[in-house]
């Protein structure tokens, strides 16, 4: 090796080790070590499992660092209570032990003088946090001793049946698909809780404009019929509306324009 500055050249004999907290098959593909630099180093590797995996060795080492901490506090711990100590094992320590160290160094600060064991509130709360959210999980709910449970269930249905109504601005095919059922099995539910639509989304004929197109007359018909009010409308421009198709075929048979009157004669007496 040369120094910085000199121009002599010396030889040393030097060990080196080095550590990673990846893997070198990752970080070789990551870009985060040089493949020249990792493969000159490379001799002799020891892969060290993560305190998770080796979790038997955490009362152990927790040992070590008592020890240490008690000579630099000027304390005698005696150890670790058991509650704690099972709290401890259940954790997850994605720090390893240098976590476990720093877990336990912050106990030491927090105990009291002539304390002899680490209890639970002694060591930090992010250690115990997870393990009650999983007992709060698992612990059943407290209920009473009958429930309707058929009603709050129709009651939920109905309650987001509205709610996906509403988002979609009454519109049942939508609706329909954004809940995974078929537009049959949603129109059955509605008719089920009685859930009403907005009157904009039943398309009916009596609520469309019709009394306007009454009074326009037909030109150059061929057929010898009167002029019914559904005829007209049928021979009119009613098809631009979108709810009647235009007539394929004008020369009606007199059968046919009777019972278009017959029709023609309900809805209009029903409407007024």
């Amino acid at each position: 090796m040369r120094r910085v500055g000199d121009g002599s050249e010396q030889e040393v004999d030097v060990r080196i080790i080095s550590a990673m907290n990846v893997s070198p098959d990752e970080a070789l593909q990551s870009g985060i070590i040089r493949s020249d630099l990792f493969y000159r180093l490379n001799v002799v590797t020891i892969v060290l499992p993560s305190l998770q995996e080796r979790k038997g060795d955490i009362e152990e080492l927790a040992d070590h660092f008592i020890a240490g901490f008690n000579e630099m506090f000027g304390m005698d711990v005696k150890g670790i209570c058991e509650p704690a100590l099972q709290g401890m094992m259940r954790y997850h320590w994605p720090g390893n032990i240098r976590e476990l160290e720093h877990a336990l160094e912050s106990a030491f600060n927090m105990m009291d003088a002539g304390q002899e064991l680490i209890e639970e509130h002694h060591l930090p709360a992010y250690v115990f946090r997870k393990d009650k959210e999983e007992l709060t999980l698992t612990r059943p709910l407290s209920l009473p001793q009958e429930i309707d449970l058929p009603g709050m269930l129709d009651e939920l249905e109905r309650n987001v049946i509205v709610g996906m109504l509403e988002k979609y601005q009454g519109n049942v095919s939508k609706t329909a698909e954004a809940l995974g059922l078929r537009r049959q099995a949603l129109q059955y539910k509605l008719d089920k809780y009685k859930i009403q639509r907005a009157k904009g989304e039943r398309r009916m004929v009596r609520e469309h404009p019709i009394k306007p197109l009454l009074g326009s007359g037909y030109s150059g018909s061929r057929s010898s019929q009167p002029i019914t009010p559904m005829l007209a409308m049928k021979r009119g421009n009613a098809h631009e509306n979108g709810f009647i198709r235009p007539a394929e075929n004008e020369h009606r048979h007199d059968a046919s324009a009777a019972a278009i009157d017959r029709v023609a004669a309900a809805v209009f007496g029903r409407s007024g």
